[in-house]
């Protein structure tokens, strides 16, 4: 069986929906140059929130997508997909204050450190 690449598999999940770059753009916010550079391999190891994002519109495990990125996905297997679906219930406004806590937590921890 051939190796799997993530803009394959980005690619193929978009064509399959019958989407193009400007409509993923759309529903995703993603800049449709960035998602093309996705899908021809310029751009391998991109955020897991973006991921996250991509696997929402395209109906596809974002867990299979973390890992294709080269993230990994924790000791336990599921956390990483709890969370990202966690904030899929969330509104936009929401989503952003959860991030911003995020990266306040990051912060501090790399004060502390």
């Amino acid at each position: 069986m051939s190796e799997r690449h993530l803009g394959t598999v980005l690619r193929v999940a978009r064509v399959q929906r019958e989407l193009t770059l400007r409509d993923v753009e759309r529903l995703t916010g993603i800049d449709n140059a960035h998602l093309s550079q996705l899908e021809t391999g310029r751009i391998r190891k991109p955020d897991p929130a973006l991921l996250w994002r991509l696997a929402t519109v395209y109906e596809i495990d974002v867990e299979d997508l973390v890992r294709l990125a080269g993230h990994s996905v924790g000791g336990d297997g599921g956390s990483l997909t709890v969370a990202l679906r966690a904030l899929s219930d969330l509104t936009e406004e929401e989503r952003r204050d959860v991030l911003a806590y995020m990266a306040e937590l990051k912060r501090r921890r790399g004060i502390d450190a």
